[in-house]
């Protein structure tokens, strides 16, 4: 259903990853005018990756403000929370009030994040930075020299865990010998990026003196006790510190399945309903990540832009592969697996992808890239990137 202008209206619900490279993507790839809308309950994107940093004193997460990523993409902003989807009438009511009509509507809202045990301290500079700053607090005062970090089982991106262990303790280590030890369900210390970079993985933790119990998965039973199964072994921590669990968001007037996950194709559509996408955290996929975040945003908005924004390139189908950075005392390790099993898995201290980014993605990393330089050398920037783009 056009808009008043005549336009295709395209509606995105999310400023995460997935939401603003989707936006992204469709500014780019389109060549009829499309009318874009980017709703989000926040004002801002949020780089989430470089949380760790904040409580150890070495800088805070960059925001970016998303009414300027909309407006460079020639699109509205919209902040406002997301009441419910009518699928039949495609439109998207919003909390307070307004109802949006969409020829097609990509889901971006990602997952419900929440504390996975009743006891000790979840690692979620959004739910409650607070809490992992006492920790340290603590530590400092003499009170918490050993710390457990437990990744939940069910967690699919455990990087970080890990650097979460290594910053821990290097940074604990000023205030005397610390005690930490990460314990993970994976049956090897970041193993779904192949054997070699699970052990030099392995390697990393042992020289930074962290202990890991690999294939194992941990319960708290109280602030500083835990169980871990299989072996039934029990063990004690000064402060015991979890990773969140994630739930799926289950919007109401969406599908989603018995956990709240919504369905996706490789394009990013969800089956049985015209115009309707979805891509990132609060998808079926089972890997919740930046990157494949962005990957499903690619493929959801090159299909779109096929259908009504006049590209007369095929849409390429989501193919995971995914991208980790795991920053070291020693410098960074850039992991890459192929999760179809096009490619072997690698690892290298040099850079895997461009630009070298936590989150890797095609038009998300460059847009942030440039907007941390200054006005002129941002502008030259995006021109080259543009530039570049169309050569392709």
């Amino acid at each position: 259903m056009p808009n008043a202008s005549g336009d295709p209206h395209i509606v995105i619900v999310g400023g995460g990853v997935a939401g603003a490279e989707a936006l992204l993507a469709l500014s780019a790839l389109a060549r009829v005018r499309l009318d874009i809308t980017l709703v989000s309950r926040v004002a801002d994107f949020h780089y989430r990756p470089l949380d760790i940093d904040e409580p150890f004193g070495m800088g805070s997460a960059r925001r970016y403000a998303l009414d300027d990523l909309a407006r460079g993409a020639g699109a509205q902003f919209v902040c406002d929370s997301l009441s419910r989807v009518d699928t039949d009438a495609r439109r998207v009511l919003l909390g307070g009030g307004t109802e949006l009509a969409y020829d097609a509507l990509v889901m971006a809202t990602g997952a419900a994040s929440h504390p996975a045990f009743e006891y000790g301290v979840t690692f979620d500079r959004l739910l409650d930075p607070e809490e992992f700053d006492e920790v340290l607090a603590d530590n400092r005062a003499g009170f918490a020299r050993s710390v457990a970090i437990i990744v939940p089982a069910g967690v699919s991106w455990t990087l970080p865990a890990y650097e979460l262990a290594l910053r821990t303790v290097t940074w604990m280590r000023q205030n005397g010998e610390p005690e930490i030890t990460l314990i993970t369900p994976e049956a090897e210390p970041l193993g779904i990026f192949g054997h070699e970079a699970a052990a030099e993985v392995a390697q990393v933790l042992e020289d930074a003196g962290v202990r890991l119990h690999a294939g194992a998965t941990a319960q708290p039973m109280s602030n500083t006790t835990y169980s871990m199964l299989p072996s039934g072994a029990w063990d004690e921590a000064d402060r015991i510190v979890a990773l969140p669990q994630l739930s799926g968001p289950r919007i109401p007037g969406m599908p989603y399945d018995q956990a709240g996950w919504i369905p996706a194709d490789q394009h990013g559509r969800v089956p049985g309903f015209d115009g309707l996408y979805a891509a990132g955290d609060g998808t079926s996929f089972w890997i919740k990540q930046g990157g494949i975040a962005a990957q499903q945003a690619d493929a959801a908005a090159q299909h779109i832009a096929a259908t009504l924004g006049g590209s007369e390139e095929q849409p390429e189908p989501f193919r995971p592969v995914l991208r980790g950075l795991l920053r070291t005392r020693d410098g960074a390790r850039y992991m890459r697996a192929d999760l179809g099993g096009g490619e072997p898995p690698a690892i290298s201290a040099e850079p895997l992808w461009w630009p070298p980014a936590k989150i890797a993605s095609r038009w998300l990393a460059a847009y942030l890239a440039a907007e941390d330089l200054g006005a002129e050398e941002r502008a030259l920037y995006m021109r080259r990137v543009a530039m570049a783009r169309r050569k392709r």
